[in-house]
């Protein structure tokens, strides 16, 4: 497999859509989809995060495993080239006089004899090399793989120094505590123990969520030299803590925590797929219909890191709506082939597209689901597998090319 494909096989395993891994990776769907079409590849940092989120090694993920010893289908080529000339050297049969007719087919025996010998001992002396050049192939291997390994260790063992080095605290922990989906704001958890302490130190804890939003809060000194303090800000999928410390005119700060798709998590999960792409039908005016109209909504419970009883923070899927977007413009509404009204008990929504859809060529169409939680948020979860149609190319993928900007409905 390429590495694209390990990528795509892991994300699938772990029932990920290319936007859900991309926000836990902090890229967006189109550099996921890159990674797994072979289009370009992770670097090295990326690489390290993607072991580390799928639980395997980065020589896994390269792909860089022993190879078979058998005879590939080139080598054989080239060994019957050989053999060829061989083949085409035997003589062929003269009648002779009838006097030395008895002596010919002892003679031919003993020729095809040789000829069978020097074939097969040709076959072993080839099939020797090959076995030879595996082992060598398999012995580089392991050295390469060795090497990389000492490497990757000694990397860790300098990073791991220099940042003991620079670090200001020697201890921390950020824990969600609460959140709020109504005034849509997270509560953090915060302390921090600084590596030296000085008399008169104040510290102060900020979290930035990304969209320019920044609040801070006063740490409380108690035991041990640990600061510690509560930090509310907007919900977001992207934000960090960090913690500033003041002696005398000196401040110095240091990152403590980043959280990435907390916003996301809150919503109930949804997938949708279908197979618009497969085929199509077209009338003299250019316009066209999908011969294929089914549409697949798989549902699943959310996963909402901490459950606050007194704030809604587990909300229920309320309704669902399928529809059909030209440039992320909706074009209609499909219709549900039975009633869904308990969603509860869903597992998976079955849609298809209204009949005698005729559409308009050389747009960029994807199905969606529209969703309304129990609280009234509502959100669009697209698939990912929009497609354009013309006359000349039938139809034309562009897998993760949906911008993120805002679905007409």
């Amino acid at each position: 497999m390429t590495v694209g494909q390990r990528i795509a096989q892991k994300r699938k395993e772990l029932e990920l859509s290319p936007a859900i891994l991309g926000a836990r990776l902090d890229v967006s769907p189109q550099t996921v989809y890159n990674w797994e079409n072979d289009i370009s590849l992770p670097n090295a940092s990326e690489f390290i995060v993607l072991s580390k989120f799928f639980s395997v090694s980065t020589r896994w993920l390269l792909g860089m495993e022993e190879s078979d010893t058998e005879l590939t289908e080139e080598q054989l080529t080239q060994l019957l080239a050989v053999v060829h000339p061989y083949l085409a050297a035997k003589p062929k049969e003269i009648p002779a006089a009838p006097t030395h007719k008895k002596w010919v087919r002892p003679l031919l025996c003993i020729f095809l004899i040789v000829l069978l010998v020097l074939l097969w001992n040709l076959f072993q002396s080839v099939q020797h090399l090959q076995n030879d050049s595996s082992n060598l192939f398999n012995s580089i291997a392991q050295m390469n793989q060795s090497l990389s390994s000492e490497i990757n260790n000694i990397t860790n063992q300098v990073t791991y120094v220099l940042e003991q080095q620079n670090q200001l605290i020697s201890q921390y922990d950020v824990q969600v505590e609460t959140m709020d989906l109504t005034a849509n704001t997270v509560t953090f958890a915060v302390s921090a123990t600084p590596k030296t302490y000085i008399d008169g130190m104040t510290a102060t804890f900020a979290a930035d969520n990304g969209e320019g939003d920044v609040v801070t809060a006063d740490a409380v000194l108690g035991a041990n030299q640990t600061y510690s303090a509560q930090i509310t800000c907007p919900l977001t999928d992207h934000i960090s803590i960090r913690a500033f410390f003041q002696s005398g005119d000196t401040q110095e700060t240091q990152q403590l925590e980043e959280f990435h798709s907390l916003y996301l998590n809150t919503f109930p999960k949804a997938g949708i797929r279908d197979s618009l792409w497969g085929s199509a039908k077209t009338r003299k005016d250019g316009r066209f219909q999908f011969a294929d109209t089914q549409i697949d909504v798989s549902l699943s419970s959310s996963s909402v890191p901490v459950v606050n009883e007194s704030a809604p923070t587990h909300p229920e899927l309320q309704s669902i709506r399928v529809g059909l977007f030209r440039n992320q413009k909706l074009v209609t509404w499909c219709e549900p082939d039975k009633d869904y009204s308990d969603l509860q008990a869903q597992d998976t929504l079955s849609y298809h597209l209204p009949d005698n859809l005729w559409l308009e060529p050389n747009g960029v169409y994807c199905t969606a689901a529209v969703l309304t939680d129990t609280i009234g948020r509502e959100y669009v979860v697209p698939c990912y597998l929009p497609v354009e149609y013309n006359a000349a190319e039938n139809f034309v993928d562009h897998s993760g090319s949906i911008p993120e900007s805002e679905w007409e409905y």
